[in-house]
């Protein structure tokens, strides 16, 4: 089992948020932290910290937007 790790709008959706978060999971995807195993507790937490940097980081210039952090868990791919 793997998990991916993204962050998400709520609520409100705009446009050049969405913009800025898809860049950021492109360049997590890059640097492989989108997602890991399900069991690596330490790595799990280290992807969510990043995703939660983001949010603070970008959460004053889109005040009127909510964004969180989705932990998905998935099946391995054969």
């Amino acid at each position: 089992m793997t998990v991916t790790i993204e962050v998400q709008q709520v609520g409100t959706c705009n446009a050049s948020l969405n913009q800025c978060i898809d860049e950021f999971n492109t360049k997590r995807a890059g640097q492989g932290f989108l997602s890991c195993a399900s069991d690596d507790s330490q790595m799990i937490d280290q992807i969510v910290c990043k995703c939660t940097d983001f949010i603070n980081e970008h959460q004053p210039h889109f005040d009127w937007c909510s964004m969180k952090v989705v932990v998905k868990e998935q099946e391995n791919e054969i």
